[in-house]
């Protein structure tokens, strides 16, 4: 009597090949801050065995991880205690951080000019438009950008299980809770919690500037 095998396929394995990391702050009454580690890496469809001893299998697939490493709610009297706890959060773990300053405003966002922000404003469109007034590494300092683009970069993160919130974080089911009411149609209303990750993924999936040339930065516009 033949034996049997079993055609279940291994679960694939996500290897981690480089991360960097992006703080999204939301700057209103009810502030939040978020610290992601983005990591790139690929899909690995090979056994354990496989894999250990080097063998060749089906073709490895690029895939993304975001990984939620801090949240909380700040409270701070002001915006200059909001500033120093975002200065030590820098000082602890190099990111590149962005703030959400379309409640606040720009005269807001200018107190943390020193920590080199990306300022984001947005927009009710699926538009990013960067404007040029100033450069962070390459990139442009201030961006509009679409609260569709926003809200479909979440969204597409959470199916595909690509966003990971560790449960011991402090306010982690506040984050999971924010981020199943985000929508679409109502982004501005939306829990600051929910808006800080957004602009997190949202500049984290950004490329990096390809190159200068003659002093002048060359960078993808979308």
């Amino acid at each position: 009597m033949a034996l049997e095998t079993s055609s279940t396929s291994p679960a694939p394995v996500f290897l981690r090949r480089q991360s960097k990391f992006v703080i999204g702050l939301a700057v209103a009454d009810d502030s939040a801050l978020v610290l992601v580690e983005h990591v790139q890496g690929v899909l690995d469809f090979r056994s354990a065995h496989d894999r250990h001893c080097n063998i060749e299998g089906p073709p490895q697939q690029p895939a993304e991880r975001f990984a939620v490493r801090y949240l909380v709610r700040p409270r701070l009297a002001n915006h200059l205690e909001l500033v120093e706890h975002v200065r030590g959060l820098l000082a602890r773990q190099s990111a590149k951080l962005c703030i959400d300053q379309t409640e606040a405003g720009v005269a807001v966002g200018d107190l943390f000019e020193k920590l080199r922000p990306i300022g984001i404003t947005r927009t009710a469109t699926n538009e990013v438009r960067p404007r040029c007034v100033g450069w962070r590494d390459g990139h442009p300092s201030k961006f509009t950008v679409g609260e569709v683009t926003l809200a479909s970069i979440l969204a597409a993160s959470l199916h595909k299980g690509e966003l990971l919130i560790a449960s011991e974080l402090p306010d982690a089911d506040a984050l999971k809770h924010a981020l199943a009411s985000f929508t679409v149609s109502d982004v501005g209303a939306s829990d600051p919690l929910a808006r800080a990750t957004a602009i997190s993924l949202w500049f984290a999936k950004r490329p990096e500037p390809n190159y200068v040339l003659c002093g002048v930065q060359v960078i993808h516009d979308d």
